[in-house]
């Protein structure tokens, strides 16, 4: 997984939600209510994509910091004069 692609994923969903969060929310002017209600429903579905999303992006995240700091600690054992 790439952050960077994670992030742009990340911003696509919750762009999703204010869309279909303003068309929820904006119900009672509207003359579609089956309309709104399906922005409703969409408007769950990209909240629960983005939270998966954070979760993968997280989970990416803290094992290059782990494989990061176990190179580090790795490279300090084998010669640490140089760190």
């Amino acid at each position: 997984m790439n952050l960077l692609d994670a992030a742009v994923q990340l911003n696509e969903h919750v762009g999703m939600f204010g869309v279909c969060a303003a068309q929820w929310v904006d119900r009672e002017n509207s003359t579609d209510q089956a309309a709104a209600r399906r922005a409703a429903s969409k408007a769950v579905d990209a909240l629960d994509a983005a939270l998966g999303e954070v979760y993968r992006a997280r989970a990416e995240l803290v094992a290059q910091v782990r494989a990061h700091d176990d190179a580090e600690l790795a490279a300090m054992t084998l010669d640490p004069e140089t760190h």
